[in-house]
């Protein structure tokens, strides 16, 4: 199954590819950086600011910071990624920009 990401909302986005990648299909998203996100720009821009500054260079938290593995991230913490069965279905996805 091929997703073009151009104007797709990203949570409920994410939501549907891990449903769907439980059930055994293969995704691909293409234009992920043409994803949106919904919200007041000054509480996700908060959110992911308190994050990024928390880190320590060595220790983490590691924060993506290309589109593609960003959008691969908040997937993966859709599945139970910790299991065999979530990591087959990390597998399955695919996320490409442009």
């Amino acid at each position: 199954m091929i997703i073009e990401g151009e104007n797709l909302i990203f949570w409920r986005l994410s939501t549907k590819v891990a449903k769907q990648a439980l059930l055994g299909d293969k995704i691909d998203i293409v234009n992920v950086e043409k994803i949106v996100i919904v919200g007041r720009k000054e509480v996700v821009f908060k959110n992911y600011k308190q994050k990024f500054d928390r880190k320590t260079p060595v220790k983490g938290p590691f924060i993506p910071r290309t589109p593609e593995r960003f959008v691969k991230r908040a997937i993966r913490n859709m599945l139970p990624y910790k299991k065999d069965r979530g990591l087959k279905a990390l597998k399955r996805i695919m996320c490409y920009t442009g």
